[in-house]
């Protein structure tokens, strides 16, 4: 995954996240961590082979 492909995978969580908070939708938020888990994941994925 590559790093352009992280960034806006984690915009569209926090996106997700604000729209679910701002409209008090539970699922959108729920929803929203899908994505979140995924690009932090995948940061810490490439962080750790930087520093190995």
């Amino acid at each position: 995954m590559s790093i352009l492909a992280i960034m806006g995978t984690l915009v569209i969580g926090i996106l997700m996240l604000i729209i679910g908070k701002e409209t008090k939708n539970k699922w959108l938020k729920i929803a929203s961590i899908i994505p979140l888990v995924i690009a932090l994941r995948q940061l810490a994925f490439l962080f750790s082979m930087a520093f190995h």
